[in-house]
Order: structure tokens, then C-alpha cells, then sequence
């Protein structure tokens, strides 16, 4: 949130991937940053959650992972995600991964 809210984006927290999910539903934002670590539900779920929900197909979902090889990335895809942003991360990639993401919205 820190990163972002410098640069005009309004952005949302969620304290484990089941308040991702209502906070989503609640917000309806373009785009969502998805740790895939998190307690009560994992963002695997999140996202596929996310996906089933109305709307859910129009937002873009990138998933932030520190712990993602190679071999992950299909599964990632498959649950849900865009793109994959590793941890740790510059700001510089967070937003390009975030410009390239909305400019694939607006196409």
C-alpha cells in the first residue's frame, strides 16, 4: 500500500486470502496484488474464488510469491493469475507488472 498510494492508486489490504476475497467483492478493483501465502485460505483459492465471482473475470490478478520456480508458473496461471511478480520486488517492477496489466485491460 505504501508503494502505491504515492502515485494515486486506492488500494485495499486483506488480512488472509478469505478477506481478499470479501474485499474484493466489496471493492470490485482492476487489479489485484494476490500473496499466494496466506492463513485461512491460500491465494490458489483466493484467486479461484475471485475468478467464480461476478466480475471476477474483468479483473486483472497478479500473484506475489517468494517461493514460485518455473515449474509453478502453469499452476499459478491455472488458479487464477495473470502474472507472477517474485519476491523481493523493486518498485519499479510492481509497476510495470501493474501498467502492462491495466493497459491489457483496456485492449
Amino acid at each position: 500500500m505504501e508503494l502505491l498510494s504515492p502515485f494515486g492508486f486506492r488500494a485495499f489490504q486483506a488480512k488472509d486470502g478469505s478477506a481478499a476475497v470479501s474485499a474484493f467483492l466489496q471493492h470490485k478493483p482492476d487489479i489485484v496484488l494476490m500473496d499466494l501465502r496466506m492463513p485461512v485460505m491460500d491465494g490458489y483459492e483466493a484467486m479461484r474464488r475471485i475468478r467464480e465471482s461476478e466480475g471476477g473475470d474483468k479483473a486483472r490478478i497478479v500473484a506475489v510469491t517468494a517461493s514460485a520456480f518455473d515449474d509453478d508458473l502453469a499452476d499459478i496461471r491455472s488458479s487464477g493469475a495473470d502474472d507472477v511478480l517474485r519476491k523481493p520486488f523493486r518498485r519499479d517492477a510492481l509497476l510495470t507488472i501493474i501498467e502492462s496489466q491495466l493497459a491489457r485491460m483496456s485492449s
